[in-house]
């Protein structure tokens, strides 16, 4: 059943990198009881969306990236515009619950 909502979830899950993808997992915590979870950092801001905010270098001096030129832009902050909400993990876990409920009858 833990297998039929991680499919169910990640048929449902927003695709770039295939990160987010590949964090949701199940894992036995008894008998007869299974926790379905995705702890890829990004997960919570994708499910519930996140307000505009600043993305600061904490291990390193600077951040990296390539800008839209394709050129490496080195800096020390930058301002994420926030995103709304893209449910994955909820909607796929709400028809997990009817797939489950026809193979339990």
């Amino acid at each position: 059943m833990a297998e039929i909502m991680v499919g169910e979830i990640q048929t449902r899950t927003p695709v770039d990198k295939g990160q987010l993808k590949g964090g949701t997992r199940w894992r036995m915590i008894g008998k007869l009881a299974r926790r379905v979870f995705n702890n890829v950092q990004h997960a919570m801001p994708q499910e519930f969306g996140s307000v505009p905010h600043t993305i600061v270098a904490k291990t390193k001096k600077a951040l990296a990236f390539k800008g839209r030129d394709g050129k490496t832009v080195i800096v020390k902050s930058v301002q994420h515009p926030g995103n709304p909400p893209q449910p994955f993990f909820r909607p796929g876990a709400a028809a997990s619950a009817k797939k489950i409920q026809r193979v339990l009858r």
